[in-house]
């Protein structure tokens, strides 16, 4: 094993302590005040409510037969593209609009 791949190998090792660190360490903290807990899980079943109904309105059959097999693309895997841009697209406008309407209640306060 040469030093470019014990480089490569600690990067790896660092990315995963820093993933773990970032999921775990927020629940240890949120474990101290269980509503700070229960406000994220509402968020995440927002966005998973949001992703889930962009599911059901994507279609799978939009995409052409020569870009489906050099990707090997199924039904499935189109209809999940389409919900993952959908969800993005909900967001996005949802964030500009709260962006707005925090912008508006400030210069009228």
């Amino acid at each position: 094993m040469d030093i470019f791949d014990f480089i490569l190998y600690f990067g790896y090792l660092l990315f995963a302590v820093s993933v773990i660190s970032v999921i775990v360490l927020p629940l240890v903290k949120a474990m101290d005040n269980p509503k700070t807990l229960a406000k994220s899980g509402i968020g995440v079943a927002v966005l998973f409510g949001v992703f889930l109904i962009s599911f059901l309105v994507s279609r799978g059959d939009n995409v052409q037969a020569s870009i489906a097999e050099k990707f090997e693309l199924t039904a499935t895997g189109v209809k999940v593209i389409g919900a993952t841009l959908t969800t993005l697209y909900v967001m996005g406008i949802g964030s500009i609009l709260g962006i707005v309407y925090t912008e508006i209640v400030k210069m009228i306060k």
